[in-house]
């Protein structure tokens, strides 16, 4: 027979048990980064997608590249900015012997012919009179289309001014659809037409 010593309710009979240690104080940091981050992926799916869309837009960066640049000798300048003193005048004629030396090679066989289409087509878009000024952007293509029917010849240099301050144009209408680049241009050209010098520090 076996005996055994002590009651049940002696404290040597109960069985142990391991005290809980305290959370150290780098547990509780990261439980409380863990909250932090649970609480801000609560915020960021509450929104809804145009109050997403809108915190989103309120910061915009844009950035314009007009990706054109030419070299100016004193001949293409002095040749370019007449064509924009004749467009400014609405003088057709003028317009097309301009765009007639824009070419050492001129292959233009009928010069009478393009002469007539570009004085219709500065009275059409080239009136300082119209309510929206002189339509700059539709003058220059319109003669580069009308330079194409008539095959005349147009060097290099003079197609990428062309095209430059059609996509100059371009732009200004985007950001102001009032804005008219013959208007701001008037004093250079002005003085252009006095001093027959270019302003402009890239003229210098």
């Amino acid at each position: 027979m076996v005996r055994v010593r002590g009651d049940a309710s002696s404290p040597s009979c109960l069985p142990r048990s391991s005290p809980l240690s305290p959370p150290s104080s780098q547990q509780q940091q990261q439980q409380q980064q863990q909250q932090q981050q649970q609480q801000h992926h609560q915020s960021l799916e509450s929104l809804s997608s145009s109050e997403a869309s809108a915190a989103r837009g309120k910061l915009q960066l844009v950035l314009l590249d007009l990706g054109l640049a030419e070299a100016l000798t004193p001949p293409v300048r002095a040749v370019f900015i007449s064509l924009l003193n004749a467009i400014a005048a609405g003088d057709g004629r003028a317009g097309a012997r301009l765009m007639l030396r824009m070419s050492g090679g001129q292959r233009c066989e009928h010069p009478q012919a393009f002469e007539r289409d570009m004085v219709l087509l500065f009275e059409e878009f080239a009136d300082v009179r119209a309510e929206g000024g002189i339509d700059l952007d539709a003058v220059l293509k319109g003669a580069l289309r009308a330079a194409r029917n008539h095959e005349v010849s147009i060097d290099s240099s003079y197609a990428a001014l062309v095209v430059g301050v059609c996509v100059i144009v371009g732009f200004a209408r985007a950001l102001d659809p009032n804005t008219n680049l013959m208007d701001a241009a008037t004093p250079s050209l002005l003085a252009y037409n006095l001093t027959g010098r270019a302003l402009g520090r890239l003229y210098s």
